[in-house]
């Protein structure tokens, strides 16, 4: 989440370049954020798919090592069978919270996190990925509260967006 931060980026009124939001003397675009963004883009954000076509190459091997047996074992060992790719997916849905709420303003960040977090409750509650009931309840409590703080979160982020509209001009901060 902290590495993502290093593209939000906000316009000032009083100053003509953008702004790194959680450090305003920070001059966004530079040569360290393309790189960092590079990285990302190459390495974090397909990080799950590599890591499932590696499975998917060692899962067909006659005797695997024992190192990718127990890295397969961290992977699938709690899903059933229908659902082995299922941590795969999971990863992908940490990251694009983190985007989410790292991206988007606040009244757009509420309403998409609630309805991300209804999506994901209700593929969970569809695919029920855990062979272990105690795992899929306590799957299915998380997202839940997940999606009830979404909703808290999208009821005071209306009330604030109606309250004070404008209250820092459109995007834009002042220092």
């Amino acid at each position: 989440q902290r590495s993502i931060r290093l593209f939000h980026c906000v316009d000032v009124k009083t100053i003509d370049q953008p702004r790194l939001f959680v450090d305003g003397d920070v001059v966004c675009y530079q040569g360290w954020q393309w790189v960092v963004l590079v990285a990302f883009v190459l390495v974090i954000f397909p990080f799950p798919g590599y890591l499932y076509y590696w499975r998917s190459k060692t899962r067909d091997q006659a005797n695997p090592s024992e190192t990718h047996q127990k890295i397969n074992c961290v992977l699938e060992s709690a899903y059933a069978d229908h659902a082995k790719w299922w941590q795969y997916i999971v990863l992908y849905r940490r990251l694009i919270l983190v985007m989410v709420s790292t991206f988007a303003s606040s009244f757009t960040r509420s309403i998409l996190m609630l309805l991300l977090c209804q999506v994901f409750l209700i593929t969970h509650l569809r695919v029920k990925p855990f062979h272990n009931p105690r795992g899929q309840h306590l799957e299915t409590l998380s997202l839940s509260l997940l999606t009830v703080l979404a909703a808290l979160s999208t009821f005071d982020g209306t009330i604030s967006e109606v309250a004070a509209p404008n209250l820092l001009g459109n995007e834009h901060y002042t220092l």
